[in-house]
This record gives structure tokens, sequence and C-alpha cells, in this order.
């Protein structure tokens, strides 16, 4: 009898402690009048991390970090490091979930750095946005390159622009005009014959120097509508993916392009006003699709370091902003292309077309903004 009184009483200590831990798991503490509450975690990485970590105005520590016994419901976070732009946002805790917060953060005073050096001709970015093409006039390097806005893989990989084609006598490719395929594996260029009020069109390997230019010429609009109709199907089956009210919003848009992991749309209207559509705002779960309104700007694209950030172009000025139109910091100020800015893959830094002495080069350079 004894025994049998022991095993139950083990089995019942054995439920009790789970359910405590089951308990515990959802978030719920006793306060500090010994009543079972709910309460929330806030789990907060940064890039860089080693950040200064405020909420409500409290200090907290630094990032990344994981604050436990959080009572449901909505806080001030700020974010701030040394040399970098603060972040600050209200978050809002819900009961019994991890609320996960990653925040990239922006320097203050990016460096500037060349990429080229002998004048690059119409720079043109890839569909994939991990490639620009450019042309070459001067020197021995004349003809199209193509960079590459991606970080070697290996440490002896060359992450150097490589040359696609060569000028000829007949054939200046370096002046010509370029359309860059929907996979981004080629490129048609429009080339100008010397003298002579006639042109020719080549579809060149964009991974590979072309020795022999494979042309294109009466074949060139029939291209373009493939190339059309492929990517109209893309964009068709991405908006259909995202739901009804994504393809309503994105009806009669001037342009439409989508994050990295396509869970949201920036939409560009025809009279030149944005906003995003995201349909996982929060990594919290049940969170509704929003869309969000953008300050006026002129131009418009996705930071390609995450998909919560947004590139703006407006008088002289790059900056960069949250999908929901806050923290809207600058990164740089001065004279360059607007036509010509692209993001790194990796968010690293940022690619602008600027010519800084236009005395000795009439045509502009590539530079980085370093972002780290």
């Amino acid at each position: 009898m004894k025994h049998l009184l022991g095993s139950l009483f083990l089995i019942l200590l054995v439920l009790a402690a789970g359910l405590v831990l089951v308990i515990y798991a959802q978030g719920n503490r006793l306060d500090k009048d010994g009543k079972l509450s709910g309460s929330g975690i806030l789990q907060i990485d940064t890039t860089p991390d080693k950040a200064r970590l405020l909420i409500d105005g409290k200090k907290r520590g630094e990032t990344d970090t994981s604050l436990e016994n959080l009572k449901p419901g909505k806080y001030t976070v700020k974010v701030e490091k040394d040399r970098y732009q603060t972040w600050e946002k209200v978050i809002e805790v819900k009961e019994g979930l991890v609320t996960p917060l990653r925040v990239t953060l922006f320097p203050t005073n990016p460096s500037l750095t060349s990429l080229t050096f002998e004048g690059v001709y119409s720079p043109s970015l890839s569909a994939d946005n991990k490639k620009v093409v450019y042309g070459i006039q001067a020197g021995d390097k004349k003809g199209l390159w193509v960079l590459n806005l991606t970080d070697p893989q290996l440490f002896f990989s060359n992450a150097s622009p490589k040359q696609i084609v060569v000028d000829t006598a007949s054939l200046p490719f370096s002046s010509s005009t370029f359309v860059w395929s929907p996979d981004s594996d080629q490129i048609l260029t429009t080339v100008k014959i010397p003298k002579a009020e006639s042109s020719k069109s080549f579809l060149l390997q964009a991974d590979q120097l072309n020795s022999n230019p494979e042309e294109v010429t009466t074949r060139v609009e029939e291209i373009k509508a493939a190339w059309q109709k492929e990517v109209s199907e893309q964009l068709s089956s991405l908006l259909k993916d995202l739901g009804e009210e994504a393809q309503t919003l994105s009806r009669d848009a001037k342009s439409v392009s989508f994050s990295k992991d396509e869970t949201a749309v920036l939409i560009v209207k025809t009279d030149g006003s944005a906003l995003v559509y995201d349909s996982k705002p929060s990594p919290v779960p049940n969170v509704k699709p929003q869309f969000s309104t953008l300050p006026s700007a002129d131009q418009y694209f996705w930071f390609q370091g995450n998909n919560k950030n947004l590139i703006l172009i407006e008088k002289n000025t790059i900056s960069i902003l949250d999908t929901d139109g806050t923290n809207r910091v600058n990164i740089f100020t001065g004279d360059f292309d607007p036509n010509s800015v692209y993001s790194w893959a990796g968010g690293s830094k940022l690619v602008i077309s600027i010519n800084l002495n236009s005395k000795a080069n009439p045509l502009p350079n590539l530079y980085t903004i370093d972002l780290d």
C-alpha cells in the first residue's frame, strides 16, 4: 500500500512539475503580490552588435539580448551605438510570445571608396539586383564590363569587374544601350555603327568574355517580347501569392518590386507616391498584413541587406528607412547620378556613380559607400 501511495505521489509530482514548466514556457510569472500573470519576451538582434539598448528610456544592457518577463503592452525601444545613427520604434510585446526584433544600424559618416578609375558609361542594374553592366571608353579596357554586387564566397575568389566584350573599330560596344534578361544571365546590347545610320544588336553572356558575340539584330523585338512576357508572368505570380489586397494596390502602378524573401512589395504609383504592402510585418504569429505610405521621394528601391529597409533618393540625398516609413536616416549628400545607386547584395555597402574630377574625365566613376 505504501509503495502504491509513493508511486502515486511521484506521478503527481512529475505532472505538477510539468504543468509548472508549461505555464513558465507560456510566459506566465508570479507578480510581487503572488498572483499569476502573463508575460512576453523581447528578443533583440542588431547589426552591428554590442549596441546600447534602452526600453522606455531605461538602459537594459547591450545587444544581442533577450528581455524576459515583460508585461504585455507597448514599449519604446531605442538602439544606440557610437558612430552609428540611432534607431527607435514602439514595439508591442504579447503575452506568452517571443517578439523577435532585428535592427540594422547605419553609420553617421560612411567612407567612400573608388571601384573604377577610367570612367563608366551608362551603368545598368541586372534584374536580380546582383550585377551592374557598364561601358569603358578609354585606354586598353574599351568594351563592356560587369561588376558583381556580391562578396566573394572564398578568400581566393576574384570580386573585380570582368570584361564581357571588347570594342572593335566597327563595333563600339562601350557606347551601346543595354537590356538585361529576366534571369540576369544575358545582356541584349544595341550598337550604333560608326559613320552609318544603322545599328546592330547582340546577345551577350554576362559571366564570360564574348569573343564572338551572337548577333540578333533581326530578332530584337522577339527577344524583348519574350522577356517582357516572362517578367509579367513572374510579377503576376508573386502578387497572387501575396493575396487580393496586394493585387488591388498594385493595379495601374508605375513600378512594382519585391523584398528578397518576396513577402513584401514596394508599389510606386503613377503620381510618384509610394507604399509598401507587407504580408508578414512581424515574425510574431497571427499579425495581420499591413501597408505603409512612404515619405515623398524621387526614387524608391529595396535595400538588399534585409527585407525591412528601403533606399530613397531625393534632392542629392540618399537615405534609408524602415518599410513602415520610420527611422529615416541620411547616408550620403552630394552630387551623384540618381539613376545609378545600387545596394550591395549583402547590405554592406551602396554603389553610386559620381564624378569628383570632371576636368580629367567627363565620365563618372563607381564608388562604394561603406555601411559596416
